[in-house]
């Protein structure tokens, strides 16, 4: 009988356990991975400042800004992004109405497309930078409910920045 006792508390206590987390609020989230192959387009193709669609919620675009060079598609390093001091060449990662992109992973092509880099969310001032060398960049634990702006900040033609894939993950809900 106490053994009996004690299932039963035990699987009152998981059952606890997980009403607890079920209302907490806490969400998993879904996580697309996006190749730059995946845009579809020949190599040395400037990208021009359309939108590219990743899935029914995520879409990117890509800007020129203070770069001197439009950012080009190049089968060996994915998309470029040209450099400027304070704000290169940029891909722009937006989401639908009603989610919110929780977190991003750029993967740099190489070692020559590894440049200085920096982020914005929702249109903010910059909210952080990478070092020249990184190749995984992650910008973790955001609220973006617009998008988040990733660029680069090279000075030079050693210090560009290429895109080789992006990971994003989202959620539904913009608080």
């Amino acid at each position: 009988k106490l053994q009996i006792m004690r299932k039963f508390t035990f699987l009152k206590m998981m059952l606890l356990a997980v009403i607890l987390f079920a209302g907490s609020g806490m969400t998993w989230g879904t996580t697309v991975n996006y190749a730059m192959s995946s845009l579809g387009l020949a190599n040395g193709t400037v990208t021009g400042t359309g939108s590219y669609t990743v899935d029914a919620v995520i879409s990117i675009s890509l800007e020129k800004n203070s770069a001197a060079t439009v950012p080009t598609y190049y089968t060996a390093d994915g998309v470029r992004l040209y450099q400027n001091a304070t704000k290169g060449g940029s891909m722009k990662i937006s989401v639908a109405n009603g989610y919110k992109i929780t977190d991003v992973v750029v993967t740099r092509a190489g070692t020559a497309g590894v440049g200085p880099a920096g982020y914005s969310i929702d249109n903010t001032t910059e909210a952080g930078t990478f070092e020249d060398g990184t190749v995984t960049n992650s910008i973790n634990s955001i609220n973006a409910t617009s998008y988040v702006e990733y660029y680069s900040k090279g000075t030079s033609s050693g210090t560009r920045t290429y895109i080789a894939s992006i990971a994003v993950t989202y959620t539904s809900g913009s608080s």
